[in-house]
């Protein structure tokens, strides 16, 4: 797993903080390379996260073009926050597993970016055989009443697999029970969703 600084959300309940700001690379490209060769019969996929790597655009997807050349028989996985809709179209080409944050009905509490580009990137996600919608539960951006609208706008997008997690606690506000995230689950499964709890 390799770690990309620099994000353009600010999550009050981000667990990478120092990840926030760009900084200058600490492993490079070559490091990466040396890692692989020498546990080529151990580790069998790469995973991007951050960070929010789609901040690094046509550089990162030349990477990933560059370590699919060397390593053939390896995977790639993407994480990403679904601000970038070129991004991801681009990374069809590329990646094996794609996983997109849904963070709430309201991205403008913590974002310049419009619900309605996150609706588009969930469309694009839905077209990757291999991917997964993650939606961290903190209740100040996923309300109990908004649970019905989130299903809803997961299920019309096409995705298939969602995952539910828990919010670890980083603030006084208290996450919800594992009843609460169980009901969750039920609802987006009412819309024929694949849901597992994390």
């Amino acid at each position: 797993m390799v770690f990309t600084s620099g994000c353009n959300f600010n999550c009050l309940y981000c667990h990478n903080q120092l990840l926030k700001n760009k900084t200058s690379a600490e492993i490079t490209e070559k490091m990466i390379y040396d890692f692989f060769i020498k546990r080529r019969n151990t580790v069998d996929a790469l995973t991007i996260t951050g960070g929010e790597p789609s901040l690094y655009g046509e550089e990162l997807l030349d990477f990933i073009h560059r370590f699919r050349n060397m390593f053939p028989d390896k995977q790639v996985k993407v994480d990403t926050n679904g601000s970038d809709t070129d991004f991801l179209k681009n990374l069809k080409e590329t990646a094996d597993f794609i996983a997109m944050d849904f963070k709430s009905t309201n991205y403008g509490l913590f974002s310049e970016i419009s619900d309605e580009i996150i609706k588009k990137s969930l469309s694009i996600l839905s077209d990757f055989k291999n991917h997964e919608v993650r939606i961290t539960v903190y209740p100040y951006y996923i309300p109990e009443n908004d649970f019905e609208k989130i299903s809803e706008i997961i299920s019309m997008s096409g995705i298939k697999n969602v995952s539910v997690q828990q919010y670890r606690p980083v603030d006084n506000i208290k996450p919800y029970s594992i009843n609460i995230l169980n009901n969750f689950k039920n609802i987006l499964e009412n819309k024929n969703l694949s849901v597992i709890i994390k």
